[in-house]
């Protein structure tokens, strides 16, 4: 979990990106944020993707991950942008 924010989140090769998304989520992991769930490693690449492009620095922020077999298949994220 303490991967996530760094090599995922807050990573903007997105080859990188991808390799830390295969290390670190179940291939059916489903991301939840005010903007509605996305599902799988593609369509969770695309929505950090829009988040790094669309977005100032987010510094503050809450994470709730669900575990399955060692890799996050639920993430659950609340944006703090004040």
């Amino acid at each position: 979990m303490p991967a996530n924010p760094v090599e995922v989140f807050g990573e903007r090769d997105g080859e990188r990106r991808r390799a830390a998304i295969a290390r670190i989520h179940q291939p059916d992991v489903v991301f939840h944020d005010p903007g509605g769930p996305v599902t799988g490693h593609e369509a969770l690449h695309g929505k950090v993707q829009g988040i790094l492009d669309g977005a100032p620095p987010v510094v503050r922020g809450v994470d709730i991950a669900l575990v399955r077999d060692g890799r996050i298949a639920q993430l659950y994220t609340l944006l703090l942008t004040e």
